[in-house]
């Protein structure tokens, strides 16, 4: 179903020998945690990520393959608004064929979504209303803001694994390696408790047999050190979150 309304406006591993030389890294991560009071219309609680560099796309394919089920209601850049079932929103992705600014997520199949449904999708981005209050089966919504992505939530889970997907992603860059195991949920839930979150990639080192990442915690001078370290062991694929 698809319509084109009006366009809208732990401890560390040893390191052994560094590689030499080393690829100049990327850029790096930053997120921030927010908690949302419950307002009208939404007596839940949620919370809202913004997290950058993310791809929507991407990040929309990573949560609907992990959290409930149901459909993702996608809307395009040219204002057409599509609802998709879980394998074809993965399908699109991998295909590097689906552009997306907006995307919600409901708690219901493909087949329970009408016209209607997403024409209040469509009104609230139009009017840049909340979109969790678009549709009362709502899990959590994206937007893509510049460079910046915001994630609102009902699933505190859902912050957590879009950190940990990020941090995945950085670390292989810097290794030049695909497919790493992902980064403890866990991790990243501990480390969004300090609310900010960054990665400058000018403290990554990498290492023959690992690479070890600093993290930034909390609002502060760009020139502050590092309060935690990540590392991730090679040999054994194991990741390792240190002070």
């Amino acid at each position: 179903m698809e319509f084109t309304p009006e366009p809208a406006p732990s401890r560390r591993s040893r390191p052994t020998l560094r590689r030499s030389p080393v690829a100049p890294p990327r850029s790096g991560v930053c997120a921030r945690l927010d908690a949302l009071p419950p307002v009208e219309g939404l007596l839940r609680a949620r919370s809202r990520l913004c997290l950058q560099p993310a791809s929507l796309p991407v990040a929309a394919a990573c949560l609907a393959s992990t959290l409930a089920e149901g459909c993702t209601i996608v809307v395009e850049p040219t204002g057409a608004v599509r609802v998709l079932d879980d394998r074809t929103l993965a399908t699109l992705v991998r295909a590097g064929s689906l552009e997306a600014r907006a995307a919600l997520r409901l708690a219901a199949p493909k087949e329970c979504v009408d016209e209607s449904d997403l024409l209040a999708v469509a009104r609230a981005l139009r009017l840049e209303q909340d979109l969790l209050e678009a549709d009362v089966r709502a899990l959590w919504s994206l937007n893509s803001l510049d460079d910046e992505l915001v994630l609102q939530s009902f699933d505190p889970a859902a912050a957590n694994y879009l950190l940990s997907e990020a941090i995945t992603s950085y670390t292989e860059v810097q290794l030049s390696e695909a497919r790493l195991p992902r980064l403890p949920r866990r991790f990243a839930g501990e480390l969004l408790g300090s609310v900010m979150v960054e990665i400058p990639p000018g403290d990554t080192t990498v290492w023959e047999s690992s690479v070890e990442i600093g993290v930034r915690l909390g609002p502060g001078s760009e020139n502050r050190d590092c309060e935690r370290t990540i590392v991730f062991d090679r040999p054994s694929a194991t990741w390792h979150l240190g002070d």
